[in-house]
């Protein structure tokens, strides 16, 4: 269990550094930024899609699950060269 735990932190880590470059990029599209506010506020707000209230801890699947996923979304709908920097061959 605590591999998953930690492949799965590895990968948020990773999905959460390339949103911040992505973020200062000069190219990158008002939609992503939106979408990633959007995430943020949907995170911290009291209404959940599964609140924690009716469903205890099956309430925190939302934020745990949905949240990367949504995050990974957006950033495979960025244009290429935002996120990740071209290579340039050396010769």
């Amino acid at each position: 269990m605590w591999k998953k735990l930690a492949a799965l932190w590895t990968l948020l880590r990773g999905d959460l550094r390339a949103t911040a470059r992505a973020w200062r990029h000069p190219a990158t599209p008002f939609w992503f930024k939106a979408g990633v506010v959007a995430l943020i506020v949907y995170f911290f707000s009291p209404i959940d899609f599964l609140p924690e209230a009716l469903f205890g801890p099956f309430g925190l699947l939302d934020d745990v699950v949905l949240l990367p996923m949504a995050l990974a979304f957006l950033l495979r709908r960025l244009p290429l060269g935002i996120v990740h920097k071209p290579r340039i061959p050396s010769a």
